[in-house]
């Protein structure tokens, strides 16, 4: 058997190399375990149209569609796999079957109306071609009432927040009774709250209980990298870690900040906890489904600094280690590992196809 996979990024197909989501590394490794060929479509591939962003930048799908039926009108394949529903319509005009997977947040809760489904132009045009079936992550921003409102009718997978199996059998390597090490992990931008991490650190950089571990790249590298270069002794700056790396992490903290202002169902907020490790939150959106509060981690207001570092201030190490198990059992209980996720998707294509 044969499969396509249409998708609108090249860097997130190998486990190896993966940067960011890994989950469409984890599907390949699967598809091609149980013996199944692929080819890739992405940027990467020659004639492939490039993909354009804005606020305006629907009107550019249809272009998406002719371009990319162009390149797969003679290609040999049995079935395909749209990553966002990219290509879609170019799938559909093969009449060969084909599913769309969706990955990321849906912010159906901000805005309403035709503006929404600008927003979300790609999610509404290729639910229209009418796939064999649709794959949503659950990353706990509404995705049912997506579908719903998309109008699509037919079998939909809703996969729950995946992490790195090894995870559950993490050793730690903070051995210090007062220290508590403070992690934070994501992309160095605003959007994902760099800016409350550096007024946190400010707050607290004095105290000797505390030291800040922090992993990831983005626009304020720089600032990271001047913080840890003059005060060594409270921050650790790991720099960019790929996928496979993220458990040197984790092993090294204690408790996780995930500051994000719009969605906290973030893979390091699964994963952290999958390790045992509770985690101090925003709650915002869907936030509580993925954080029982006081018992996996800490939901303080939106943008309430104060209140976190209220919380960090009079928390103690003795307490976030009595919490391990407790987060364990949680993640266990709400999210999946990746490998086993990989499965029911695969397993998911093969019995629609069937169908």
């Amino acid at each position: 058997m044969k499969c396509l996979i249409v998708t609108p990024w090249c860097d997130d197909l190998v486990l190896k190399s993966v940067r960011g989501t890994p989950e469409n590394a984890y599907l390949v490794r699967e598809l091609t375990r149980r013996g199944i060929d692929i080819n890739i479509l992405c940027p990467l591939t020659p004639g492939f149209p490039e993909i354009r962003t804005g606020r305006f930048s629907f009107v550019h799908e249809y272009l998406y569609d002719r371009k990319i039926y162009g390149l797969i009108k003679e290609m040999d394949y049995d079935f395909a796999i749209s990553i966002t529903g990219l290509g879609a319509g170019a799938l559909k005009k093969t009449g060969k079957p084909f599913f769309n997977k969706y990955l990321g947040a849906f912010d159906f809760f901000l805005i309403s109306g035709l503006k929404r489904k600008l927003y979300h132009r790609r999610f509404f045009l290729s639910t229209k071609t009418k796939p064999q079936g649709i794959v949503m992550t659950d990353d706990g921003t509404q995705g049912e009432r997506a579908i719903r409102e998309a109008g699509y009718t037919k079998e939909v997978l809703f996969l729950k927040n995946g992490y790195f199996p090894d995870l559950l059998n993490l050793k730690k390597e903070n051995k210090e009774d007062t220290v508590i090490n403070i992690g934070f992990a994501g992309s160095l931008e605003l959007i994902k709250g760099v800016d409350f991490l550096f007024k946190i650190i400010k707050i607290l950089l004095g105290g000797n209980k505390y030291k800040f571990i922090v992993a990831g790249d983005g626009s304020f590298r720089h600032k990271i990298e001047e913080l840890a270069t003059e005060r060594p002794d409270k921050i650790l700056y790991l720099g960019y870690l790929p996928y496979l790396k993220m458990p040197e992490f984790y092993k090294k903290i204690d408790i996780l900040l995930s500051l994000n202002r719009y969605s906290n169902g973030t893979l390091p907020v699964v994963e952290a906890q999958a390790a045992g490790i509770p985690v101090v939150a925003y709650n915002v959106q869907e936030t509580s489904k993925f954080i029982k509060h006081n018992e996996t981690g800490f939901l303080v207001e939106p943008f309430d600094i104060n209140s976190i570092i209220f919380l960090l201030k009079n928390i103690r190490k003795k307490q976030l280690l009595g919490m391990r198990e407790n987060v364990k059992r949680f993640a266990l209980k709400t999210f999946s590992d990746m490998e086993k996720r990989a499965e029911e998707e695969v397993d998911f294509y093969l019995r629609r196809l069937k169908q």
